[in-house]
């Protein structure tokens, strides 16, 4: 029999920001989902998120197999991403965080992936 995955501290406050996070706006719709992997490559947890312009982001659950884009890291990135000590975008560019599916569909998103940055930052 396979173990659960431990879920990680800040996933809570995740699913928290989101139950009450207001509607998103702008145009058009994103499935993220977000892979973290252990020091051994390891899945350690994975989740995805629906953004859609006119209404709240929306946790579709802890797989990414509906995900049209999927982010990929290690815990600690995952940790800082989670905690507002880095962005996204800075992570990207660091090359700590791996792209996986429709690159040019998280492109067109990017203004409804700034708003859930925004959700998700601590505060």
């Amino acid at each position: 029999m396979t173990e659960a995955p431990e879920v990680p501290d800040w996933f809570d406050r995740l699913a928290e920001a989101l139950s009450t996070a207001a509607p998103l706006t702008g145009e058009g719709t994103l499935r993220l989902g977000q892979l973290i992997l252990g020091e051994d490559g390891s899945v350690r947890f994975a989740y995805t998120v629906e953004l859609a312009a006119g209404r709240p982001p929306r946790l579709l659950g802890t797989e990414i197999d509906k995900a049209e884009v999927t982010l990929v890291e290690s815990e600690a990135t995952a940790a800082a991403l989670a905690s507002g000590a880095a962005s996204a975008a800075e992570l990207l560019e660091q090359g700590r965080i791996k792209v996986r599916g429709d690159a040019a569909a998280l492109v067109r998103a990017a203004g409804l992936i700034e708003q859930l940055s925004a959700v998700m930052a601590p505060g």
